[in-house]
């Protein structure tokens, strides 16, 4: 049984992988429970193309992968799409654009929302601090039917200091590594 089977809606989840494919294999794990438990489903990474996603989702779970993201079931987006289509990422607008996803997953009778977020591209841009700077907005449990997996490589994730760190796990319910 992997780890993924015990999240609860609403955790705030750091994982940390040796590399993006190894946590992306977890993802498609973790999403396809989400997407069996009646919770919309988003991945945000920018290692595959939305095609290749979709793809790879159709033939590892066996479903009409491209029907369910046409009915907004599955939800691929990549970083810059996500948090930064227009430079920094601005927090407010985040938060703003989860509530709206959640809510809107709420009222066509869905659990909620389950995310897959690989972080990388927060370190190839520069954004390293504006991430930080992010997640301890956030709570280490949702309010919202919101449950997510913040990835970061072990590369990335150790070019913050142990105190960083630190403020990251605090504003997590659990951290994965």
């Amino acid at each position: 049984m992997s780890r993924s089977e015990h999240v609860k809606i609403g955790n705030h989840i750091i994982a940390i992988y040796q590399d993006v494919k190894s946590g992306l294999d977890e993802a498609f794990t973790f999403l396809k429970k989400g997407l069996d438990q009646g919770e919309v489903v988003m991945l945000i990474t920018d290692a595959l193309t939305k095609d290749e996603t979709i793809d790879r989702m159709h033939d590892e779970w066996n479903v009409d992968a491209r029907k369910l993201e046409e009915a907004s079931d599955i939800i691929v987006k990549t970083a810059r799409e996500w948090y930064f289509p227009e430079g920094p990422p601005e927090t407010k607008r985040i938060l703003a654009m989860w509530e709206a996803v959640v809510g809107l997953a709420v009222l066509r009778r869905k659990k909620g929302l389950r995310v897959f977020a690989d972080e990388s591209l927060f370190f190839k841009k520069g954004f390293g601090k504006n991430l930080v700077d992010y997640e301890c907005v956030l709570q280490p449990k949702f309010d919202l039917s919101l449950t997510a997996i913040c990835a970061y490589t072990i590369e990335d994730i150790s070019s913050f200091s142990a105190e960083t760190i630190d403020r990251l796990q605090e504003h997590h319910c659990q951290t994965w590594a």
